[in-house]
């Protein structure tokens, strides 16, 4: 109850700027339309993941994850709980802060279950300890789980998978090497922010708590490191212009794999 109060406090913080510029209905809070759009607001740029249709000007709900690729293994009650909660309440400070806390909740708790694949994968046992190599190679698949689509992976035999992840060049997803380096980069970070008050990680091993506990934090932060590579893939586009015509040629298009590491391809 305290890490949760302590949790609703921040976010209220958080959202008390925005809250307090937004305006109110009747009531005195915050119409649905508000609420939509303070949700937004707040996930981009705290998150860095994107609530579609949450816009004043959108009807429409539903919710994509940091990655768009993996849009389709989000939880799908999300938007009927939103449904249930945005339509004829006025919305105080608290009710924004718990609503934004219950849907960062679902979000994480799909996460765990990525999470809790990637040990099944590696026959690495949840209640036991794991080796450092071994939570190296778990967050990676989680990560991997991230950013590959359900429909991608359903076509990929466990081989193909453990084969992606390890690869330095992944077929499927042209940041996966600066990924992994993020991963460990972010990793690092959280030990040492961490050992002042005791390291998560053991010297040698680490439990499924103390990785939940990193791959959390990789789901929370992966939205803003994917601006970057957002960026680098229009630099990559901007860099093979043909002239000033706003325009790629085709064949400079498909060759920039060799070139920028981004593998564009077309759908019709």
């Amino acid at each position: 109850a305290e890490v949760h109060g302590k949790r609703l406090m921040e976010l209220r913080a958080q959202l008390l700027p925005m809250y307090t510029a937004l305006p109110k209905d009747a009531a005195g809070g915050l119409d649905h339309k508000a609420v939509r759009y303070a949700l937004h607001r707040f996930f981009v740029h705290q998150r860095g993941w994107h609530l579609h249709g949450l816009e004043p000007s959108s009807d429409a709900i539903g919710f994509a994850p940091p990655s768009s690729q993996s849009s389709d293994r989000m939880p799908a009650y999300i938007q009927g709980l939103l449904e249930e909660r945005l339509h004829g309440q006025s919305f105080r400070l608290r009710e924004l802060a718990v609503l934004t806390a219950t849907i960062e909740d679902l979000v994480h708790n799909e996460e765990m279950q990525w999470l809790s694949a990637a040990y099944a994968m590696h026959d690495i046992p949840t209640d036991g300890e794991a080796s450092q190599q071994q939570v190296d190679l778990l967050l990676d698949t989680f990560m991997f789980f991230h950013v590959v689509s359900n429909a991608t992976l359903s076509g990929m035999t466990q081989g193909q998978i453990k084969f992606e992840i390890t690869s330095g060049s992944n077929r499927y997803y042209g940041g996966w090497k600066d990924t992994r380096t993020w991963v460990s980069d972010t990793r690092m970070g959280l030990e040492r922010t961490k050992r002042e008050h005791g390291n998560p990680f053991d010297r040698t091993s680490a439990d499924f708590s103390s990785v939940a506990n990193v791959a959390r934090e990789l789901g929370s932060r992966f939205g803003r490191f994917q601006d970057i590579e957002c960026r680098s893939m229009k630099q990559a586009l901007v860099d093979v212009e043909h002239g000033d015509s706003g325009r790629v040629l085709l064949r400079r298009f498909h060759g920039q794999k060799a070139t920028s590491g981004w593998g564009f391809s077309e759908r019709a």
